[in-house]
């Protein structure tokens, strides 16, 4: 069996995982998340901008965010490419794969972003993640400048494999993760 029939088959059980699991539980990480950016902050004395993710399904919904801190959201364009836009007062628009983002001109630059957390349907302990399969964020991150910000994986405990995830040279780990149980950054 090839790397993508694995991945494939590895995605519909995440995703049923992910579909059963609670709002507590979602809501849950939420507040991991907080507790983890009031930490980050009081040791880094500041936070940038945060690139976050909009919802789909029964992701983690981070939204809420927006309250304390500036948000970009991504918008998948041509070619795979990601491209971070400043959470503003905009009217959204939906991007290629149908997801919203701030209609808007003001990009974020890798150097303007404290971070990225990313939607996980599920990730192993070498913080490899598995996501949908469109590759958007493994090829931003092959940016050596993306590269340099810290990307955390966000799912409920129950889509954290225990078992090493299927993996392609293309491939590129996180900085950690965070569920409703723990915080792994």
């Amino acid at each position: 069996m090839g790397i993508v029939n694995e991945k494939n088959i590895l995605r519909r059980k995440f995703k049923l995982i992910r579909d059963s699991s609670t709002e507590e539980e979602r809501n849950n990480v939420t507040k991991n998340v907080e507790k983890y950016l009031r930490s980050y902050k009081a040791t880094k004395n500041s936070i940038k901008h945060i690139g976050l993710y909009w919802p789909i399904h029964k992701e983690v919904d981070l939204r809420c965010l927006k309250e304390q801190y500036f948000i970009a959201l991504p918008k998948c364009q041509s070619k795979k490419k990601l491209k971070y836009h400043f959470w503003d007062k905009s009217s959204f628009k939906s991007d290629l794969e149908g997801i919203p983002y701030p209609d808007n001109l003001y990009f974020i630059d890798y150097m303007e972003l404290s971070m990225i957390f990313m939607p996980c349907l599920s990730i192993d302990r070498e913080f490899y993640r598995l996501g949908y399969g469109g590759g958007y964020f493994d090829r931003l991150r092959a940016d050596k400048g993306w590269n340099k910000v810290p990307a955390i994986g966000v799912l409920t405990s129950s889509c954290v494999s225990k078992d090493l995830l299927s993996r392609s040279e293309f491939d590129i780990p996180l900085s950690g993760y965070i569920t409703d149980k723990e915080i792994v950054v």
